[in-house]
């Protein structure tokens, strides 16, 4: 690929629809992530630094309660309640459990004293939860100390509380355990003790973040959609298919309204230019044929009147041909006219090109009979394409033409159709005496003929039966399908043309 290519293809890429609506997607996704790390990494330190003050501040109630603890010789449970009641703000919760000694290593856990008081009836389920909250279980028969880590709890009364701090504390009465918690409204604004993505910013955040999103890429695909929409008309307009739909009716978005009337005028337009060109043709080939036709009838009696005087035979004769001329002018005129309004307005339709290859060449062999020319035919079976019957029976009959005017007679024409790289390919070959490698490319160029005069007159005027538009129109058609028509000499002798034509899917 050169360098131009390739920046073609990166300018294309860069202007396109599609791309910048993956890149959006991409950027959608990328975005929350990066951002997300970020902010988990600021919530990770933001954490850290309430753990520690949870974390101190647990151990300096652990600390104001341990010689209480120590002294406890079962008949101060009540001093130690007013203590912890006392001790703990609010916001704060504590518990002081103790796992008597006397009862044996396997003894459980008793709540002894707790702020906010609890019920003496609660008391056997508060345990529970918090036996299910887990770091109850850890602390073993020497009650040594245990790793502190935040965890979250529904209590007794179906309040939430993080689990801050759990000291354990050794008497001479056993092991107690002082367990202080905070409210989860206290730590509503931290992921103490929870993932950082089931914290409530984070989720209004996503659910905000979502939105937006979800609204921009509506915004985007409802566009895309739009202009599938259109795309469908404008092939169902260029098929002959599109009924009484507009591009006008077809539009969803409002703000494209213009577009899409402006559309519709250029399609009105089209079909209007495509009537008024074929009108044209036929009203201009009428009013010239007629005089043409006048004159030819009235050269009969002057032929007869002439008889054989030189100079007025002569000057019958010319006019005779001249007025053929002018009737071949007329009808290549016409010809070209109603092409280029087959191009503006050409129904498109699955056509089956075997069968139409098939039929117009034994239709060409029966009409050449007098010539002895022999029609070889190789067309493989099933071969469609999307166009009209008119425009491509023109494009295989021009082609068709050409070979027959070059052909000597009893020679062979040559007539393949076979699909090759996802094209029709159709060949038509002859062994005509070929055309000058310089004029290759300029045989499909409008006007231009190599072909030698037909008619000779006597002061040396020369005239033409061609004008050099069958090829022109060939190749104008194809490009216009999206396939293209070349040219070759054959390395022995004759001469082949080569049509392409993209398959119907």
């Amino acid at each position: 690929m050169t360098k131009t290519g390739r920046w073609q293809r990166v300018s294309t890429l860069h202007r396109s629809f599609s791309v910048r609506l993956a890149l959006l997607v991409v950027i959608f996704i990328a975005l929350p992530i990066i951002v997300y790390s970020e902010f988990r990494d600021a919530d990770a330190e933001k954490v850290a630094l309430l753990q520690q003050n949870t974390r101190a501040e647990g151990q300096l109630i652990a600390t104001a309660l341990t010689p209480m603890l120590r002294a406890f010789n079962g008949g101060n449970a009540d001093l130690i309640a007013k203590e912890v009641l006392r001790i703990a703000r609010r916001g704060t919760v504590v518990r002081v459990m103790l796992r008597p000694k006397a009862l044996g290593e396997n003894a459980g856990l008793f709540i002894v004293a707790a702020a906010p008081p609890l019920p003496a009836s609660k008391l056997n389920a508060e345990r529970e939860r918090l036996f299910q909250a887990g770091g109850l279980a850890r602390i073993g028969a020497e009650c040594g100390p245990v790793p502190d880590e935040a965890r979250r709890y529904t209590n007794v009364s179906g309040a939430e509380e993080v689990l801050t701090s759990l000291v354990p504390v050794m008497s001479l009465q056993g092991c107690w355990i002082v367990l202080v918690s905070k409210s989860a409204d206290r730590v509503l604004r931290s992921s103490l003790g929870r993932p950082y993505w089931q914290s409530a910013e984070v989720r209004i955040a996503a659910a905000i973040y979502l939105l937006f999103a979800l609204v921009i890429l509506w915004m985007f695909l409802d566009i895309w959609a739009n202009l599938r929409r259109f795309a469908r008309l404008a092939h169902d307009i260029r098929t002959g298919n599109a009924g009484g739909l507009s591009f006008e009716h077809q539009n969803r978005v409002p703000e494209i309204s213009g577009i899409a009337t402006e559309f519709d005028r250029l399609v009105l337009g089209l079909r209007a230019s495509a009537r008024s060109i074929r009108e044209a043709a036929e009203e201009n080939a009428h009013a010239l044929k007629g005089p043409l036709a006048v004159i030819s009838q009235s050269v009969e009696p002057l032929k007869k009147l002439t008889g054989d005087a030189h100079e007025a035979g002569r000057a019958v004769a010319r006019i005779e041909r001249s007025t053929e001329r002018l009737d071949r002018l007329v009808s290549a005129s016409r010809q070209l006219d109603n092409a280029t309004a087959e191009l503006m307005e050409a129904p498109e339709q699955r056509i089956d090109l075997s069968k139409l290859t098939r039929s117009l060449s034994d239709s060409f062999g029966r009409n050449h009979e007098p010539l002895s020319l022999a029609f070889e035919q190789e067309i493989d079976d099933g071969i469609v394409a999307w166009g009209s019957d008119v425009l491509f029976e023109t494009v295989i009959e021009n082609v068709l033409e050409n070979a027959v005017s070059y052909s000597p007679r009893g020679g062979t024409v040559s007539v393949s159709l076979c699909r090759e790289d996802g094209m029709a390919v159709i060949t038509v070959a002859d062994e005509g005496p070929g055309v000058d490698p310089g004029d290759l490319e300029r045989i499909f160029e409008r006007y231009f003929t190599d072909r030698p005069t037909i008619h000779l007159i006597a002061n040396g005027e020369e005239v033409s039966t061609h004008y050099g538009i069958g090829l022109w129109i060939v190749r104008r058609n194809l490009e216009a399908l999206g396939g293209s028509a070349v040219a070759r000499n054959l390395p022995d002798s004759g001469f082949e043309i080569t049509l392409r034509i993209p398959l119907a899917g």
